[in-house]
């Protein structure tokens, strides 16, 4: 979505509430850190519980994520 949201035109970026978007994505990126430290943890204590436990939680992440973004007017002023 950030992404997308810089290559807009500054007309179509007036209508989103920038702040709150990036509070959102920045809550999003914690949950993305945490599934990529219980993939490290995973390799560290050669456990494979972890791996797959921070495969879930990042999936899980990123499809909510999406969902959420695109659909409703959430972040739109």
């Amino acid at each position: 979505m950030l992404a997308g949201y810089n290559n807009l035109p500054e007309s179509e970026k007036e209508q989103y509430d920038e702040v709150a978007l990036c509070k959102f994505m920045g809550k999003m990126m914690y949950g993305i850190c945490l599934s990529f430290l219980l993939f490290a943890l995973s390799s560290l204590f050669e456990m494979k519980i972890l791996f797959n436990v921070g495969l879930i939680l990042f999936i899980a992440i990123v499809i909510f994520g999406t969902c959420y973004v695109y659909t409703g007017d959430r972040f739109k002023k």
